[in-house]
């Protein structure tokens, strides 16, 4: 019996860097950025006590209304507060899409340099690289991790779909977002007319809060952290069929190449 051997390994301080990489991006995120608007409301009224002295300057009481004066102060308070609170939705959405493109890149990174060791070639890292995550995810689970069952999923998930919603717009991610997470999209409607809001809503509704933005930052901390240490051949039971048939190209790359056979060919592992 052929002994057993490592696929994966998630090397303690390779996992405390990447750990530490994620926690630097939020902290900074919150203190550079999101800390900016946590006042909205009290600069919405020194914009209006701004327009007011304004406009006061050509006040006359022969011709000018002070509550017009008032009015307009008001207006452009709320037109402010408006354009401020969207700029801070924007901030949020921003920092959600820094954390989960942070995450995926290190993620494939990780999977290619780990596979690399015992398969070379460009088939496979290629695919590791331009699969879509789902498929990803399907591998980890072909490894023996069942990421979908874990607490940290959903999360993740759901920032994955905020964050194509939040780029793409219209499409599918949003149609799943409407299944899977409908309470990211604003409606004004309440949760008895879920069904009228869920087919009225489109991308322009989606709602990101720090409080999100927090959790999305804990599921993808938990991941790293939940990551098997070891992963072995062994626990390799259900490696996906693009898997093994890039590696398969590989190989019969190789052996075209060198008119010779390889020696690690991957069939007597996984079929």
């Amino acid at each position: 019996m052929s002994r057993d051997r490592v696929l994966l390994h998630m090397w303690g301080p390779y996992r405390e860097s990447l750990i530490e990489q994620l926690d630097f991006f939020k902290s900074q995120a919150d203190t550079r950025l999101l800390s900016q608007f946590e006042n909205l409301s009290e600069e919405a009224e020194k914009r209006a006590e701004d327009v007011l002295e304004t406009m006061g300057k050509h006040f006359d009481p022969d011709r000018h209304d002070l509550s017009d004066f008032y009015d307009a102060a008001n207006d452009a308070s709320i037109h402010y507060y408006g354009l401020l609170d969207g700029m801070r939705d924007q901030a949020v959405l921003s920092v959600a899409a820094g954390l989960y493109h942070q995450f995926e890149i290190r993620l494939r990174d990780f999977l290619a340099t780990e596979f690399q060791k015992y398969f070379h070639g460009d088939k496979l890292k290629q695919k590791l690289w331009r699969q879509d995550i789902g498929k990803i995810f399907d591998l980890l689970e072909g490894c023996g991790w069942d990421i979908r069952s874990e607490p940290f999923f959903a999360p993740i998930d759901a920032c994955r779909l905020v964050v194509n919603v939040y780029k793409h717009g219209e499409g599918p991610s949003l149609d799943e977002l409407k299944k899977k997470y409908p309470q990211f999209l604003r409606s004004i409607w309440g949760e008895g007319e879920l069904d009228i809001m869920l087919r009225l809503v489109d991308h322009t509704h989606l709602t990101v809060k720090r409080d999100d933005v927090d959790r999305f930052h804990e599921g993808l901390r938990l991941f790293w952290l939940s990551a098997p240490e070891y992963t072995m051949f062994s626990h390799a039971t259900d490696v996906p069929e693009w898997v093994v048939n890039a590696i398969n190209a590989d190989v019969a790359e190789r052996e075209l190449e060198a008119k010779a056979g390889a020696h690690n060919s991957p069939q007597g592992l996984w079929r």
